[in-house]
């Protein structure tokens, strides 16, 4: 694999590993992974972490790699999960499908572009992009988190 590549995988290991440790405090609780402060508009904690996952996998893997597109993209506001269980392992088949691309791209093909959606986009911007849309994704988790917590606070 490619040394830039490697860097891309690492940032996006770190960021799911801090996903999965949020999720690892929320447990399996129903109630805080549902939770949706602003109303139904809003992304629950459960929604940011199928976002993150299949945005990578969109970007990566569809628009970079050329699989079928994920599905789920159009539900993503209709996300609920009981357990954390699910949303751990859709992130661990996401990474594992982005490894799996990584291993089989080349220098040549970084430097080339992809049509989308009548845009010409650089393979490498669609990586950047991934990255972006899960650090973002986590720090909106982490956010959410902190106000389900504050709330509790308040409340006790």
């Amino acid at each position: 694999m490619l040394s830039e590549l490697e860097n891309y995988l690492d940032v996006l290991q770190i960021k799911h590993e801090e996903i999965k440790d949020i999720l690892a405090e929320i447990g399996d609780n129903p109630t805080i992974l549902n939770w949706k402060p602003l109303g139904e508009e809003s992304n629950s904690i459960f929604g940011l972490v199928v976002d993150a996952a299949l945005q990578q996998e969109y970007w990566i893997g569809h628009v970079v790699g050329q699989r079928p597109e994920p599905t789920g993209m159009d539900k993503l506001q209709e996300a609920q999960g009981q357990r954390i269980g699910p949303a751990i392992q859709l992130l661990q088949m996401t990474q594992t499908n982005t490894e799996q691309i990584f291993e089989q791209l080349t220098t040549e093909q970084l430097e080339l572009t992809v049509d989308f959606n009548d845009e010409v986009l650089a393979t490498r911007w669609c990586l950047l992009h991934a990255v972006q849309h899960v650090a973002e994704n986590l720090g909106q988790l982490t956010v959410l988190w902190q106000w389900w917590q504050q709330n509790q606070n308040s409340i006790n």
